[in-house]
């Protein structure tokens, strides 16, 4: 087996002009890393709960996995916000 830098397991990414800035989600090494323990957790079935400190990207990053890599024949999700 071989180490991967986690840089490495995402496309490169490409700014799309057509999106206002507030629809922007630039991935960093965090939430790289992020996104990928929970799609392998969902994958298998178990639990994913995110926590940290407000507006640090926790809802925009599930919701971006959620809607990107799970078929929605297969998955159903329903976003729920909490707010402080």
């Amino acid at each position: 087996m071989k180490w991967v830098n986690w840089f490495n397991t995402v496309d490169k990414y490409h700014v799309d002009k057509d999106l206002s800035y507030l629809q922007l989600s630039i991935p960093t090494i965090d939430s790289i890393r992020v996104s990928n323990i929970s799609k392998t957790l969902l994958q298998n079935n178990k639990h994913v709960l995110l926590v940290g400190p407000t507006g640090t990207g926790k809802s925009v990053s599930m919701n971006e996995l959620l809607k990107k890599e799970f078929d929605n024949e297969q998955w159903a999700f329903y976003p729920v916000g909490f707010s402080a």
